[in-house]
């Protein structure tokens, strides 16, 4: 009786486990894992812009997914912490797949520890021209615990607030994306305390994606905050209408350089064909010569 009861059950499961693998998306493709990867990804944004304008598949799927919404938050406790949750959607899946990314900017490491010797000098190393900035991005893993909602809460948890939301109305491809948040790093590539810190990066990136896709604008208490520590207002260098320029700029070399490439291939496609198709009629033309040839051969024997 037991091992009856025991296939039974074992039936069950593999019943419920086929009918829900029949309802999972497939995992996403190799292509897809600079936006959907399998565990966690973080990365500079020079080298994730770098592969997600990569062409073929992963810059087809870069143009192919949508920046719906960004997020501005801002720490409780880190007075050097201010970053962006951008949500993306992807064209993954019969109904497509959202995911998001957080960016933000920091120090690099490196140059960090080795210009500061103490608390006392943080502050003035992080003036210094030579400290290099990090400007990253954290991607989430497929397999990950953390959904856009758990994300959430999980900031909230940790003395994260939501300063202001901006749901665009214009559909902005990753791939644009990834050429803005590297202008912006090019922009400039050292941290700078005083002009070119986290504040400034989640303001222009945030504001950039405002003004030239933006619609809806939720703000909230916490939204007179942005760019304060401490209620006092933090310098910051306002570059949005500069690298709104770059930006453009760049993405348009991108698209030339994408139609010249593109163009290149269907211009050596047609070659192929042309050569293709004058060799067919040359073998053809032989074969006809041949023929004929050996039509008035057999006619002259039959006269002789």
């Amino acid at each position: 009786m037991m091992t009856i009861l025991n296939n039974v059950a074992l039936r069950v499961r593999w019943a419920i486990f086929s009918l829900a693998a029949h309802f999972m998306d497939p995992l996403p493709p190799p292509e897809m894992n600079f936006i959907l990867p399998a565990i966690e990804s973080r990365t500079d944004v020079e080298s994730w812009a770098t592969v997600a304008l990569t062409p073929g598949p992963k810059v087809n799927v870069a143009k192919a997914s949508f920046v719906t919404s960004a997020i501005h938050y801002k720490s409780r406790t880190n007075k050097l912490r201010e970053k962006l949750l951008i949500v993306v959607r992807t064209p993954h899946g019969p109904a497509g797949t959202t995911t998001y990314l957080v960016t933000d900017r920091g120090p690099e490491r490196d140059s960090e520890t080795r210009n500061i010797s103490s608390d006392s000098s943080a502050n003035l190393s992080l003036t210094s021209k030579d400290v290099w900035a990090n400007d990253r991005i954290r991607v989430p893993g497929t397999t990950d615990s953390h959904s856009l909602e758990s994300y959430k809460k999980f900031l909230k948890k940790n003395k994260y607030d939501a300063l202001c939301t901006v749901t665009l109305s214009l559909p902005m491809p990753v791939a644009q994306l990834a050429v803005l948040l590297r202008a912006v790093y090019r922009h400039s590539v050292h941290y700078n305390l005083k002009k070119y810190q986290c504040y400034w990066y989640a303001y222009t990136v945030w504001e950039i994606l405002r003004r030239e896709y933006g619609g809806q604008v939720s703000q909230n208490e916490f939204e007179a905050k942005r760019g304060k520590y401490m209620g006092v207002k933090i310098m910051r260098e306002d570059s949005v209408e500069a690298i709104t320029e770059a930006y453009k700029g760049e993405w348009k070399a991108f698209c030339d350089e994408e139609n010249r490439t593109r163009q290149q291939w269907e211009d050596l496609i047609r070659q192929a064909e042309d050569r293709g198709r004058a060799e067919g009629m040359a073998q053809e033309r032989a074969r006809y010569e041949a023929e004929l040839s050996g039509r008035d051969g057999v006619g002259s024997s039959s006269t002789t």
